[in-house]
């Protein structure tokens, strides 16, 4: 008995070690052209072949290429640097919509040649697998795995010699009183609405400056709200309030506020009594954290 008790867990590790990590956001760019509301804001993981380089005018904008899958479709990847034509990549990054021709394109947050993963969370999947293949191997190996652990779990927990059985605690009722029941209104009011809503005519972002978020990118919305524990936006630095700024788009502007009655909000160096227009470019400080508002 004690032996079967020191295999049972060992015989569980093997089993979660068997099971692939297979990344959830492998899509086909078709996928995306034919549905880009599914995909808005979210994070996806292409993989292809760049057709086309498109050089920006200056060095303060981005460039963008074009991928092609195996499906023939083409995307527009916008990047900070540009890849060779021809050069085969596995890319992740977030989905767009251009306001102009409604088209989606991918900002680019990382990309890696065929073959290797761009980043740590695909480890386990091959990038020249197609998405959505089923490796039946592996299933086999897993289910077989599952029928050996139910049969430990027969032997381990089996009946008593004496013949007494253990009476099953009564099953809990089907609506739990403590569980405060929620509408979709009620969903709506606190995530800021549906992902197919309406986007700004005017895409733009904010992007920390230093510390252990340096570089992190989050996209603005109609109404984007910043703080350290309540918002859109979280900053989890001690300087900046519960809930501390509030970026809002109107009149194909986008402008900003502070929330906060104990600390300041600084524009430029300078500290903002009341709302402010945003430029590109435009720097941001909520208590120590620094932003910078970027048109995309």
């Amino acid at each position: 008995m004690k032996t079967l008790h020191f295999l049972f867990p060992v015989f569980l590790l093997v089993f979660l070690a068997s099971i692939p990590a297979y990344p959830a956001d492998d899509v086909f760019i078709r996928d995306i052209l034919d549905n880009p509301q599914k995909y808005f804001n979210l994070e996806v993981r292409v993989q292809g072949e760049v057709v086309d380089v498109s050089i920006p005018p200056s060095r303060a904008e981005r460039g963008s290429y074009t991928l092609m899958d195996n499906s023939d479709r083409q995307i527009r990847i916008v990047a900070n640097t540009l890849p060779a034509p021809q050069e085969k990549l596995v890319v992740e990054g977030v989905v767009q919509i251009d306001t102009g021709t409604q088209t989606p394109f991918v900002r680019e947050a990382t990309r890696a040649p065929l073959g290797t993963s761009p980043t740590a969370g695909s480890r386990g999947a091959s990038p020249d697998a197609v998405p959505g293949e089923t490796n039946w191997t592996v299933i086999i190996l897993a289910g077989a795995i599952v029928v050996i652990l139910i049969l430990l779990l027969l032997v381990i927990f089996r009946k008593p010699a004496d013949g007494k059985t253990t009476a099953a605690p009564p099953p809990p009722s089907a609506v739990d009183p403590s569980t405060r029941q929620v509408s979709m209104e009620d969903v709506d009011r606190e995530t800021g609405g549906l992902r197919t809503k309406q986007v700004p005519s005017l895409l733009a972002e904010v992007r920390v400056k230093g510390g252990v978020l340096d570089g992190k990118s989050f996209p603005l919305g109609f109404e984007t709200r910043i703080g350290r524990i309540k918002g859109d936006i979280i900053l989890e630095d001690a300087s900046v309030s519960r809930e501390h700024a509030l970026i809002r788009f109107s009149e194909d502007h986008y402008l900003i506020r502070n929330l906060s009655g104990t600390n300041p909000m600084i524009i430029n160096g300078e500290k903002a009594e009341s709302e402010k227009v945003l430029g590109d470019g435009d720097e941001i400080v909520l208590g120590v954290i620094r932003l910078q508002f970027l048109l995309t």
